[in-house]
Formats: C-alpha cells, structure tokens, sequence
C-alpha cells in the first residue's frame, strides 16, 4: 500500500483531523485514520472510488465510504486495522504462508519499508512470448507475488520476473530472473544508472 505522510490539518479541539492515508495499488480504494484532535483516539474509515459521469464543468466520481468507523485508542494498532482492512475491500491480500521474519527479509533486499507478498492469485499474470504471428501474451502460474518499490515480483516455475499493473489490474511479465535477488539488484542497479 501507499502510504501518505501525516497532514498538517489543524482543527479545534474535538474535532477530527487526518493523521494517515493509505492507499491500494490499484487507487480504487483507500483507508484513513483520522485523529480527534488533543485525544488518543482513532476512526478508521474506509472508501471505494466510485466512477460516475463526468463532463467539463461537473463530475459524478467520488469516493464513497463503505466501511467503518472502527474507534482505537492506539496509533500503531489503527495503522494495522487500516491497512488490513485496506487488503480486504480490496482484494489485495497478503501471502498468508509467509512469516514476519519472510517479510522483513523482503524489506531489507529490497529497501522498500512497504514491500509485501502478496497471495499469488490476487492479480491474473501475462507473460509475453514469441508466437507464430509475432508476441503474443499468454497467463501465467504465480507461484510467489511480491510488490516492492512499485513495481511487481512474481515467482513462476524456476523463474522470477518484473511485472507492472495495467488498468484492468493484470499483471505483464517483462524479465525474467534466476531469483528474487537478482531481479531486485538489477532494478536497482537500473535506477542508479539513471540518477
């Protein structure tokens, strides 16, 4: 998920002022956290982007709410609520076979402190390959998932390949890797080269 910075919102005391924003890769949905001002306490909401009609001078897009609030009294807690619940409306849950020290290991190789494993079957996966009237895409089997500085990681036979998003939310294979190192060294590397 992305994460936004805490606001600088000012309110007067009681009133309600955001403290944190996340949202899914696919922008369709967010969570907020939003803090009664000079209190401990925490309203997470959450809302999906709804498309309408939209012309020059009007727009029917909007973001409705469709779940919440849900009142803590923990910072660190309602930063967790909120992102679960984020992956739940969502669809893009995590990889629940993989450990906590599976993920901080994530975060290390790959220096993205949002990284994540994602369940395999959240997202359809396209490899294009050479066919006999020129490239065509053909689905692929993910084995792992990983999204780290935005980009996607995916794990299929004895491969791992790079993958981004399109707007249908299917995932397009570019390269391909002996290993998940190797893949996030070269992006890396790639990056540097660029700066």
């Amino acid at each position: 998920m992305t994460l936004n910075e805490e606001s600088a919102f000012q309110g007067s005391e009681g009133e309600l002022i955001l403290y944190k924003e996340f949202l899914s890769h696919s922008l369709d949905f967010k969570s907020t956290i939003l803090k009664k001002n000079k209190s401990e306490e925490y309203c997470i909401y959450v809302y999906a982007w709804r498309s309408g009609a939209t012309s020059d001078e009007h727009s029917d897009s909007f973001w409705e709410r469709i779940y919440g609030p849900i009142s803590l009294e923990n910072a660190e807690m309602s930063q967790k609520i909120a992102l679960e619940q984020l992956r739940i409306f969502s669809g893009e849950l995590i990889d629940g076979r993989k450990t906590a020290k599976d993920i901080e290991r994530l975060r290390e190789i790959s220096g993205d402190e949002n990284a994540e494993y994602l369940a395999p079957l959240s997202f359809p996966v396209k490899q294009y390959v050479q066919g006999k009237t020129g490239e065509e895409k053909i689905p692929v089997s993910a084995t792992t998932l990983v999204i780290a500085n935005d980009l996607f990681y995916i794990e299929h036979g004895k491969n791992w390949s790079i993958g981004t998003q399109d707007d249908e939310k299917t995932i397009h294979c570019f390269r391909s890797y002996s290993s998940l190192e190797e893949a996030i060294h070269d992006v890396h590397k790639a990056d540097c080269s660029c700066s």
